[in-house]
């Protein structure tokens, strides 16, 4: 609130601000007001709220005075002296009964009220000028009594409208010759003074004494210390949020407890007493040396945000951005009980929106819904990080479950182990088997190989360490250019053919490839003696055996064994449909298996898809382009740390390095989600800009979590070992408050097959049939079905 002075001079200004707005009337009522009680009561001067005309009599009845339904006529008393004596014939006990509740009140709020009442009016003054008790008038317009009061009582303040200047405020009291204004404020009227003094506007927070922390001793930019009283050490509990007051009647400051220091110490010995000492050593202290040990409790907090009132606002608004300090000496309250349920409710509100993502409750205040900005989550990528057991799949089923309701969502789950094959809202894609080579099944994915491009390839087939490596690669290139060159000009694709370079996604034909380099592995040539070898003469013959064994391989048949159909110029279009369609039944959610999928190669396929789809969107026009969001299940198993020694782990680190980096301009999310954080990409880890970190008891996965944090949160990252299941930090942008959350579990028919097995209950049972004679044969054959 923002006050200005009219005619004041400096030093009542001064006296103004030490006297009212550090200690004012306004404070006192505001500290006392605990809005989870009825804090108001109503002396009704007309009687018009509860009193009803009954068979031609006024009768008074509070059990009706809210009921609608009622069919009995409201009596409107008209003003005058003679009003109570027309309506009760008692009204001499009625006075009586009004002056002795008027006198059990410490304070009064009078509300348009003209101090006009003779049958009251004795009693008001008695309290207000002789007894000094406090006041308020809220009203648009001082009435000559009400002026006269003013300048007598010493307490009593009036808030009406400036008569000058409609759009101002005015606040008079006796101990100053001028009125004190507040600009462009409707304060006068109730509803805006109940709003911002007592109600909601103003009142965020209401502490009891029992709240109070400490006071403010050291600030250091986001780190604050505190000074506090032994018997307040109850309440400083690491991990436990915490108010500062801050500029403002209603501005505060969200800390969190990360340090707590208690210090007993031995005090200088005044001179009269030389010969006392104190041996904090001993158990028993000799002699009055207890009054001279003293303590020095010190409390460390670290800021997380501020909440906020700004006018139109009723309950406040929270904000990560800091622009403001708590002054030496501040005082802090332990937010705990319906306190720490505003501030809650306030991030809730603030976070829940058009694109708010409810995932679950905070574990502070469990009555507030837990919301993140979806937006920002996908946009600006997220890890998901928990040790095994700790509930990141379910997080993630719940995350997806969330997502799955939006018309037009659209994300891609890489699933390495097959644990999400129940989800029903979604569409089940797995990459084939060796027994799905000839199976017509729908939802079989086949990557045919002309998706590779020169680089995969390259990984895939070239053995570096071999001499004639350089050339393999050269021979390899080119005759795959050549092959789709091809088939370009037999399709007159003239505009794909000028421009087109060895990595685009034509189809060519492998077996011609690889025909063509048997010819020159085998190639003699016209020398001046006779035949004699040719250049490439025995370089190949590695290369094409590793060409022909993978290819023939029933492992790799995904790739090089798939339908005819697929090997058509227009099979992507198709292939990128089944990965990035989000019309029609279950599309917004596709779950692709690669659980079939040799762990020799599984770096490079999962790269490959999520290379596609990256281009895809990279091609497409920007009004036309469709958001979509990874979700990359183990990925510690295909986005290692190192990759040096391993170039198809290289290679499908170098396509997700680039969606990290460039994604989020062409529309391309990232959710990583890891039980080993420490072995995943750090290149990649550190684009995630919100991070769900789940139970994590390994020291080195701690570590990792704690550098993607600001340096003011690593503290709170300390209770990563000891959540519970399913708990979670969540921290980044996508949420107003990084806090601790307990995320909402996924429905019962959409959980994942991730449960742990409780070996003791298993081995417990008496009978358990196991066919070991299926599980080789499905062993042999590559497949469980």
């Amino acid at each position: 609130m923002t006050f200005t002075f009219r005619g004041m001079t400096e030093n009542e200004k001064l006296k103004f601000h030490l006297e009212v707005v550090a200690d004012s009337t306004f404070n006192r009522i505001y500290f006392k007001v605990e809005r989870i009680k009825k804090h108001i009561k109503l002396h009704k001067v007309h009687g018009s709220l509860n009193w009803f005309w009954q068979n031609q009599q006024i009768i008074e009845d509070n059990s009706l005075a809210y009921d609608r339904e009622h069919t009995l006529k409201r009596a409107i008393i008209p003003p005058g002296d003679t009003k109570i004596s027309e309506a009760f014939m008692n009204y001499r006990d009625f006075f009586a009964r009004a002056d002795k509740t008027i006198a059990k009140d410490d304070a009064y709020i009078f509300v348009g009220y003209g101090f006009n009442d003779i049958h009251i009016e004795k009693e008001i003054d008695r309290h207000l000028i002789i007894n000094g008790k406090y006041g308020v008038i809220i009203t648009k317009e001082l009435s000559g009594k009400a002026k006269n009061l003013i300048n007598t009582a010493d307490n009593l303040w009036a808030v009406f409208q400036d008569p000058d200047n409609g759009a101002n405020t005015l606040i008079k009291n006796k101990k100053y010759n001028n009125h004190l204004m507040v600009e462009n404020s409707d304060l006068w009227k109730i509803d805006e003074f109940t709003d911002i003094i007592l109600g909601d506007k103003m009142s965020v927070f209401t502490f009891e004494k029992s709240s109070f922390l400490g006071n403010v001793v050291s600030v250091d930019t986001s780190k604050i210390w505190l000074s506090v009283d032994s018997e307040k050490m109850r309440h400083a509990r690491v991990g436990r949020l915490v108010a500062l007051k801050a500029q403002g009647l209603e501005n505060w400051l969200i800390a969190i407890v990360e340090r707590i220091v208690k210090t007993s110490f031995e005090t200088e010995i005044e001179e009269e007493n030389p010969d006392i000492k104190v041996d904090l050593t001993e158990t028993n202290i000799i002699s009055d040396a207890d009054d001279f040990i003293s303590e020095d409790n010190k409390v460390k907090v670290a800021l997380l945000g501020a909440v906020r009132t700004e006018p139109g606002n009723k309950i406040g608004s929270f904000s990560r951005s800091i622009i403001f300090f708590p002054d030496i000496l501040s005082e802090c309250y332990a937010l705990e009980g319906k306190n720490l349920e505003n501030l809650m409710g306030i991030i809730s509100k603030g976070a829940k929106g058009e694109h708010a993502l409810d995932i679950g409750t905070y574990t502070l205040g469990e009555n507030a819904r837990a919301y993140m900005d979806g937006n920002k989550f996908f946009q600006r990528h997220a890890a998901l990080l928990g040790s095994t057991g700790s509930g990141k799949s379910w997080a993630v089923a719940t995350i997806l479950e969330k997502a799955a309701k939006l018309p037009t969502a659209n994300i891609v789950l890489f699933d390495l182990h097959g644990e999400y094959k129940n989800l029903e809202y979604a569409t089940q894609l797995r990459v084939a088997g060796p027994d799905d080579l000839n199976s017509k099944e729908t939802g079989v994915l086949y990557l045919p190989y002309w998706l590779l491009n020169s680089e995969e390839m390259q990984s895939f087939f070239v053995d570096r360490s071999e001499f004639s490596a350089h050339n393999q690669v050269m021979v390899f290139q080119d005759e795959v250019v050549k092959n789709k060159k091809a088939l370009l000009r037999q399709l007159k694709r003239n505009e794909v053919l000028n421009s087109f370079t060895v990595n685009s996604p034509v189809p060519f034909s492998l077996n011609e490839v690889v025909a063509e380099i048997k010819r020159l592995n085998e190639e003699m040539e016209q020398g001046v003696r006779g035949l004699k070898q040719g250049r490439f003469f025995g370089q190949f013959s590695r290369f094409i055996t590793r060409l022909e064994s993978k290819s023939n391989d029933k492992r790799y048949g995904f790739l090089f064994q798939a339908p005819e159909k697929l090997h058509d110029y227009k099979a992507l279009y198709d292939i990128a449909d089944m990965l990035m369609g989000f019309k029609g039944d279950k599309k917004q959610i596709k779950v692709i298996d690669f659980s079939e999928v040799p762990s020799d190669v599984l770096p490079i396929i999962v790269g490959l898809v999520a290379r596609i789809i990256f281009q895809i969107q990279f091609w497409t026009e920007n009004e036309k382009r469709q958001p979509i969001a990874l979700v990359c299940d183990e990925a510690h198993l295909y986005l290692p740390k190192k990759v040096d020694s391993n170039p198809i782990e290289k290679r499908a680190v170098e396509n997700f390095e680039r969606i990290a980096k460039e994604g989020r301009k062409y529309g391309v999310g990232l959710l990583v989600i890891s039980q080993r954080p420490s072995d995943v990409s750090s290149t990649i880890l550190s684009q995630c800009n919100n991070v769900i970190a789940l139970r994590l008891t390994n020291a080195k996965d701690q570590t990792v979590v704690k550098e993607l944090m600001p340096d003011s949160l690593e503290s709170f990252m300390e209770i990563l070992p000891i959540l519970d299941i399913g708990e979670a930090l969540i921290v980044g942008d996508a949420v107003l408050l990084p806090t601790r959350v307990k995320m909402d579990k996924p429905s019962e028919g959409n959980r994942p097959l991730s449960a742990t097995i409780d070996f003791w209950n298993e081995w417990s049972e008496k009978e358990k049939k196991t066919d070991l004679i299926k599980a080789i044969e499905n062993m042999r054959k590559q497949s469980r079905r």
